[in-house]
């Protein structure tokens, strides 16, 4: 038979001890069975007391908490106080640091945007304002890049020529004053003839005419007459050949210098230059030309015929007489720049390089610039070719110049 709770009705099983429902008890216990009772007012029971004999407890004070360890002290053995306000290293002091430090971050990055923003900005409208792309699209097959011709072989400018020179300029009638010594001599000299120059220490001035005699003017400066006198000028004349060489070292002697400005014939087959240092400066000539300065400027103006130069520390300006070239040219340098200024319409085939430095040409000129992982270099044809045109330096620009 189904058994019911007396006081909800509700079913109960088999061995239930109280209703599920109101938690009614399903039947009498006794007092050994009743393992928990409800405490008397007063207080919970003493050590042995039992609900038959119940005893006097005194409640807690109103003012006093049970998590205060006065009260409860086994139940706070070993462990910390709970941290006050304001009070250790997880208060409000470590989020106003935190704090801090979050909007100094912020304060930064919005630097760094801003920052960012403007540069790029400013660098578009720069790059913008310097250079102006125009892209155009062909239409149909492009054509065929044409090659390059190849450019002949030009032998390096020969070293100049030792002579051994026996003969010291007559000095009969020198003019002499101060600090100056001026020596002009004419010696006869054919066209067809050579004239060459070794020098020290003094600037260098040659121009072409077209008498068939060579002037020489000499001036020493410095020291005393009777130190000049001892820097002779030696000598070898012939109706074809004048050579020409300063003895000495004229600053072992007190002199500072000895500077030459000499005329040739404008057509003679081939004047040569050497020195130490000094400027040399040719103009109105027409032969073959070879300069070589170890300090020193070279600037060669209306020249032609065969040109070769080479200066080690200084720089070197050429401007060709003729259109074309009637023979090869060769300009080297080591360290200092090279100006080439031709004429219009010029037929040459041009090879310009540098290893530390860059080259510049009219853009007229047609010339292609290539730039190397050493330097630049600049090979072409100008108008319908013809001679080769060398331009070679180390360390400078290269300057090209219609």
């Amino acid at each position: 038979m189904t058994q019911r709770c007396d006081k909800c009705g509700t079913e109960l099983f088999t061995g239930q001890q109280f209703c599920r429902l109101c938690g009614t008890p399903t039947r009498a216990f006794t007092s050994g069975e009743i393992p928990t009772q409800i405490l008397p007012e007063g207080g919970a029971p003493r050590a042995g007391q039992t609900a038959d004999h119940p005893a006097q407890t005194t409640p807690l004070p109103a003012s006093r908490d049970t998590a205060d360890p006065a009260v409860y002290p086994s139940r706070h053995a070993g462990r910390q106080p709970a941290p006050q306000p304001g009070v250790g290293r997880r208060g409000p002091r470590r989020g106003l640091v935190l704090g801090l430090l979050a909007a100094v971050v912020v304060s930064v990055g919005a630097s760094v945007f801003i920052a960012r923003q403007i540069t790029m900005h400013w660098v578009g409208k720069k790059a913008t304002t310097q250079r102006q792309v125009k892209i155009v699209v062909p239409q149909g097959e492009l054509p065929e890049k044409p090659e390059m011709p190849p450019m002949p072989g030009v032998a390096e400018p020969p070293e100049p020529e030792e002579h051994e020179l026996e003969d010291a300029l007559d000095e009969a009638g020198a003019e002499v004053s101060g600090d100056k010594t001026v020596v002009t001599k004419t010696f006869p000299l054919d066209a067809d003839g050579s004239f060459a120059l070794g020098q020290l220490a003094g600037d260098i001035s040659i121009e072409g005419w077209d008498a068939e005699e060579a002037e020489v003017r000499i001036t020493k400066r410095g020291g005393t007459a009777g130190q000049r006198a001892e820097v002779g000028i030696m000598h070898a004349h012939a109706d074809d050949e004048l050579r020409l060489e300063t003895a000495g070292d004229a600053a072992a002697n007190g002199v500072r210098d000895v500077q030459y400005a000499i005329r040739l014939p404008r057509r003679l087959r081939r004047i040569e230059i050497s020195a130490r240092d000094a400027n040399v400066r040719l103009s109105g000539l027409g032969g073959n030309i070879a300069v070589n300065l170890m300090r020193g400027n070279i600037d060669l103006d209306g020249v032609s015929g065969t040109v070769s130069t080479r200066t080690t520390k200084g720089h070197t300006k050429i401007a060709f007489a003729d259109d074309t070239p009637a023979a090869p040219q060769v300009f080297n340098g080591v360290n200092g720049d090279i100006e080439l200024r031709l004429k219009p319409g010029t037929n040459a085939d041009l090879k310009a390089e540098t290893i530390d430095g860059r080259v510049e040409a009219d853009d007229d000129l047609g010339l292609r610039i290539d730039r190397r992982l050493a330097g630049e270099q600049a090979v072409g044809r100008l108008g319908t070719g013809g001679h080769p045109i060398v331009i070679k330096t180390v360390s400078g620009n290269i300057k090209i110049r219609n």
